[in-house]
């Protein structure tokens, strides 16, 4: 060490010494922060996400329908050991794969911990994802993005019931129809969920059989109405007596699953067992006649009047009713008696027809006369 003139000089060349050994003895700190800087304590926390089902309040199953809805709820971990603040940002996106743009929400920690996310709107089918990001404070850098969580929503099932209908009566079938009428087919679709309606296509099959089994008569696929109804399907032509069938398959669509086929639908044709009035050849109503071709009962000949005219009886009235319901209109034809032998008293002959006779009555009697004189004559000649 240098000597100094005087003792002064000689502690301040000892004091600074001394610091100079102290500086070289600290390690050094990041950036130019001191010990006593908070920032000396900066790590970077990390983020992750829980999704859940908002009806149930539990994690995503991953079963759940058209109509569900989420919400993420975020955790961040690894801060410097003080309570983290600041914010969470979530993202929503309308794919599994948390791509592109997505919806976001940030949220301000309370006590450490992230408020959940806001729940979704109720989701159509499809792939979904979540992710999550915390922005960090004065003691914590920010987060990486948490791992991408998808899910996905399943289609709704659906089920199709159908009715069959009567052009006859315009209702439901009845079983009470006859021959000559036709039928048509509706259908209903339940499972559906408001706010999502159905579109796609509904495939009627009509079978003559009442068992819905083999190749059907034909097929008739109807488009839903954009307020998700279902037309009914065409009309059958004109029944025999008979059994017949339809049923109904719903094709589904983005958020509704296909339906089974509907129950099978059998209805019956029952045959006509009134073919109307019938006539005897004496011009009397019999009454209504069977399917069989055999005469009824219940009518009444007319009644012939004095001067011999035919019968005075009213015509029966025969009525044939239009098997479409949509113009249910009854004709009524007036059938005629038929004509009855005319019949002529032995008292009514006059004018013309009573000369003729007079005139042949005197001429035989003219002639027996004479033969009874010739008969005298010869008589008083033999004597």
């Amino acid at each position: 060490m240098p000597a100094f003139g005087t003792r002064t000089q000689r502690f301040v060349a000892f004091g600074a010494a001394a610091g100079v050994a102290l500086i070289a003895s600290v390690p050094p700190v990041s950036g130019a922060a001191s010990a006593a800087d908070p920032r000396a304590r900066i790590v970077t926390p990390t983020t992750n996400t829980v999704l859940k089902d908002r009806a149930t309040g539990q994690r995503w199953s991953g079963n759940e329908t058209t109509g569900a809805a989420a919400y993420d709820t975020a955790t961040v971990t690894g801060t410097a050991g003080v309570v983290p603040t600041g914010t969470v940002t979530y993202t929503f996106f309308h794919n599994g794969s948390c791509q592109g743009s997505g919806s976001t929400e940030t949220v301000t920690l309370a006590d450490g911990v992230p408020p959940d996310a806001t729940s979704t709107e109720a989701l159509g089918a499809g792939g979904y994802s979540y992710d999550a990001v915390y922005n960090g404070d004065g003691s914590d850098n920010p987060s990486a993005v948490s791992p991408c969580e998808p899910f996905t929503v399943n289609p709704e099932p659906t089920d199709v019931t159908n009715t069959v209908f009567s052009r006859q009566t315009g209702g439901a079938w009845s079983g009470t129809e006859t021959a000559g009428g036709k039928a048509d087919d509706t259908a209903s679709l339940s499972g559906t969920v408001p706010g999502f309606v159905p579109t796609g296509t509904v495939a009627y099959s009509y079978f003559a059989n009442g068992t819905c089994g083999g190749t059907p008569e034909w097929t008739d696929t109807v488009s839903l109405t954009v307020t998700g109804d279902i037309p009914n399907s065409n009309d059958t032509d004109v029944l025999g007596a008979g059994t017949y069938s339809f049923d109904a398959l719903y094709n589904g669509d983005e958020n509704y699953g296909a339906s089974a086929v509907s129950a099978c639908q059998a209805f019956v044709v029952t045959p006509i067992t009134d073919l109307g009035p019938t006539f005897d050849p004496s011009g009397s109503t019999s009454g209504s006649g069977s399917a069989d071709g055999s005469a009824g009962t219940g009518g009444n000949a007319g009644t012939p009047s004095p001067s011999g005219a035919g019968a005075t009886g009213s015509a029966p009235a025969v009525t044939f009713s239009s098997s479409d319901a949509a113009s249910p209109t009854a004709v009524t034809a007036v059938a005629a008696n038929p004509a009855r032998p005319e019949t002529t008293s032995a008292l009514a002959l006059t004018g013309a027809s009573v000369g003729v006779t007079a005139s042949i009555a005197l001429g035989l009697l003219a002639a027996g006369c004479m033969l009874v004189g010739l008969s005298r004559r010869r008589r008083d000649e033999t004597g």
